[in-house]
């Protein structure tokens, strides 16, 4: 019998999947977290600013004003809220997809892009058929679901004010709530704009928490984003 072995070869992602032993699943996370630069393991899966093709296509949308304290952008994203599954190995933290914008619940699954870590997708969005190598690049995630909570999406918009976010962040936490992502620009009217997603306990905390926004001087409108 011949064993053939390539010199290029070396661990991949999907192997966490069928590592039997904790010694072994070690190993293959040490290799990752040595030689791929653009994951790590364990810790975190970040996104990098480099800008590449796969990005694009999974944001199809025109870019957002630049973040610049001067035109009160600010663009905020709690990524070690965002808890998953790959695997055997838990917690790991990993983008969201912005053109499908999977909550938890959804059927989803994992994209292993190039310079952004693992982008989660829910399984029925259009834009993964036309990433490159697809069907090399996909893993199976699935959410972290030992202290599951409600992910609700709302858009606002209000009058021109230096402190919006701190006031939103206090008020979803009166309710035990918490801002995972949150994007806020100038409109054409030079009023502010932006679209949040939190995550609460319950249903009944979302009333409330709305209840609570809408109370917020500032705040011209609130709706939300099913």
């Amino acid at each position: 019998i011949e064993i053939l072995t390539s010199p290029n070869a070396r661990p991949h992602l999907q192997w966490l999947r069928y590592a039997k032993t904790n010694s072994a699943r070690r190993k293959i996370r040490a290799w990752l977290n040595k030689y791929d630069e653009n994951i790590l393991i364990d810790k975190e899966i970040i996104a990098k600013p480099k800008v590449t093709e796969a990005a694009k296509v999974e944001q199809p949308a025109p870019p957002a004003p630049p973040l610049d304290d001067e035109n009160i952008v600010r663009q905020v994203l709690d990524e070690k809220r965002l808890k998953f599954r790959v695997g055997d190995e838990k917690n790991m933290m990993i983008n969201i997809a912005q053109c499908c914008s999977p909550v938890r619940g959804d059927d989803i699954v994992g994209y292993i892009s190039r310079g952004r870590g693992i982008i989660v997708h829910r399984r029925d969005c259009p834009n993964l058929k036309n990433m490159s190598e697809i069907v090399d690049r996909s893993i199976e995630v699935e959410w972290e679901n030992e202290h599951p909570k409600l992910t609700k999406r709302f858009s606002i918009t209000s009058k021109r004010t230096y402190d919006l976010f701190g006031e939103i962040e206090g008020a979803l936490r009166k309710y035990r709530g918490h801002l995972i992502e949150g994007r806020l620009y100038d409109d054409d009217e030079g009023k502010l704009a932006g679209t949040f997603t939190m995550e609460m306990e319950k249903e009944d905390d979302f009333k409330k928490i709305l209840k609570s926004l809408k109370a917020i001087p500032s705040v011209n409108t609130i709706a939300e984003i099913r």
